[in-house]
C-alpha cells in the first residue's frame, strides 16, 4: 500500500536535485552576465549622430536585461559559494548606473540629433567641403524637417549653386511652417531679399544679353516666388521681364524662318513660322513690332548682323537622273534637311552638344552645307 509520507519523499528527492542544479546556473553565469554588458555598454559611441539613435536602443537593451537580472537572480547569488555576494553586487551597480546615464545622455541627444548634423555641416561647410556639408544638412532635416538653420545653410548653398527653384521652396516653408526665432527671422528676411535681387537681375542680364529662353526660365521662377512673397519684395518689372523674355523667344523663331527664306530653304522657314503661330497663340507677348505678311511668308524682325556669305542652310535637289540613287540612301539615313531641322529645334532647347552631334552627321552627306552651331547661334542671338 502507497503511503503519503513515501510520496513527499520522492517528491522532495526529485525538486530538491532540480532546485540546486539551477541554483549552479545562475551562480555559473553571473560572472559572463556582467562581463558581457561591461563589454557592450563599452562600445556605446555618444559623438557620432550617425549612431546615436541607434545606439540609444542599444542601452535600452541593455538596461531591460539588467532590470530582469536582478529582479530574477541577483539575490540568488548570495547562496553561491564560489561568489563574493558584496562585490559583485558593487560591481552590477556601478555598471547599472553606467548603463542609466548613457540612456540619459542619448535620449537628449536622439531627440536633437538634427542640431548635431547641422553642426557637423557647419564644421564641414568651414573646411570648403560642400558635398560633406550637404550631406549633413540633408542628414539633419531628415530628423527635421523644420529644422529653421539647416534650411537657411541649405538655402544658402543651393542659391551660390544656381538651383533657384529648390530656393524658393526653402522660403516658402521659412515663411509658411516654420517657428523662427529673430535672429532666424532676420536671417530668412535677408536672404529673401538677396533671392529676388540675384532672380530679377540675372534674368535681366540674360535679357540684355539676347538669351531670352533662359531668361524666361528665371523670370518664371521669379513669378513663382512673388506669388507667394509680402509684396514688399516684388513689383511690376519682373512681370514686363517676363513678357520681354516670351516676345524675345518669339522674335527669335522668326529670325531663324527670315534666314532659311532669305537662303531659299522653304521647309525650315515654313517649321519655324509654324513655332513662333504656336508660341503666340500660346503665350502674352509685347506686340511692339509688326508681323507682316506677303507669300504666306512672315517677315517679322530683320536679323541684326549682317549674314556671312559662307553661312548657307540650303537642301541640295537632287537631278532626275539621280533621284533613284537618293532614295535608296533615304532608306539607310535621315536627309540633310531633316538633320538640319533637328540641330536647330535641339539648340533653342539649350541643348547644344545634341545639336553639335546633328550638325556632324549632317556634313557627311554628300552636298549638304550644315551650318556651324556658331552661326545658328548669332543667327538666334544667343
Amino acid at each position: 500500500m502507497f503511503r503519503p509520507a513515501n510520496a513527499l519523499l520522492i517528491l522532495l528527492l526529485t525538486v530538491v536535485p532540480t532546485a540546486l542544479s539551477a541554483q549552479d546556473g545562475v551562480c555559473d553565469n553571473a560572472g559572463k552576465k556582467l562581463l558581457n554588458w561591461s563589454e557592450r555598454l563599452g562600445k556605446i559611441n555618444t559623438v557620432d549622430p550617425e549612431l546615436i539613435p541607434l545606439h540609444y536602443f542599444f542601452v535600452s537593451d541593455i538596461r531591460n536585461e539588467m532590470a530582469s537580472f536582478e529582479k530574477n537572480s541577483l539575490q540568488k547569488l548570495r547562496d553561491c559559494p564560489e561568489i563574493d555576494f558584496q562585490q559583485f553586487a558593487n560591481k552590477y551597480d556601478d555598471l547599472s548606473f553606467k548603463a542609466r546615464n548613457l540612456a540619459e545622455q542619448l535620449k537628449y541627444q536622439k531627440e536633437h540629433v538634427d542640431m548635431i548634423f547641422y553642426r557637423k555641416a557647419e564644421e564641414m561647410l568651414l573646411f570648403g567641403k560642400r558635398d560633406s556639408t550637404h550631406y549633413f544638412l540633408d542628414k539633419a532635416l531628415q530628423y527635421n524637417h523644420l529644422q529653421a538653420d539647416a534650411l537657411i545653410a541649405k538655402a544658402e548653398l543651393l542659391l551660390e549653386e544656381e538651383q533657384y527653384d529648390e530656393c524658393i521652396d526653402i522660403v516658402h516653408k521659412l515663411y509658411n511652417d516654420v517657428t523662427l526665432n529673430r535672429e532666424q527671422e532676420m536671417a530668412v528676411s535677408d536672404y529673401t531679399l538677396k533671392l529676388y535681387e540675384v532672380l530679377y537681375y540675372t534674368g535681366d542680364s540674360l535679357l540684355h544679353a539676347g538669351r531670352e529662353a533662359e531668361a524666361l526660365d528665371i523670370f518664371t521662377s521669379l513669378e513663382t516666388f512673388c506669388k507667394n512673397m509680402p509684396t514688399a519684395y516684388c513689383n511690376d518689372d519682373y512681370y514686363k521681364a517676363i513678357m520681354l523674355s516670351k516676345s524675345g523667344v518669339y522674335k527669335s523663331f522668326l529670325k531663324i524662318a527670315e534666314v532659311a527664306r532669305q537662303r531659299g530653304n522653304k521647309e525650315i522657314e515654313e517649321q519655324f513660322l509654324k513655332y513662333a503661330e504656336e508660341y503666340k497663340e500660346n503665350n502674352e507677348l509685347f506686340d511692339d513690332e509688326p508681323v507682316v505678311v506677303e507669300d504666306t511668308v512672315a517677315v517679322g524682325l530683320a536679323v541684326d548682323e549682317p549674314l556671312q556669305e559662307e553661312i548657307k542652310i540650303e537642301v541640295p535637289v537632287a537631278e532626275t537622273e539621280n533621284r533613284v540613287e537618293e532614295e535608296l540612301q533615304i532608306e539607310t539615313q535621315p536627309d540633310c534637311n531633316t538633320l538640319i531641322i533637328s540641330g536647330i529645334e535641339l539648340l533653342m532647347k539649350g541643348e547644344r552638344e545634341a545639336a553639335a552631334d546633328i550638325f556632324r552627321q549632317a556634313r557627311q552627306i554628300e552636298g549638304c552645307e550644315a551650318v556651324s552651331i556658331e552661326d545658328i547661334l548669332k543667327i538666334i542671338g544667343r
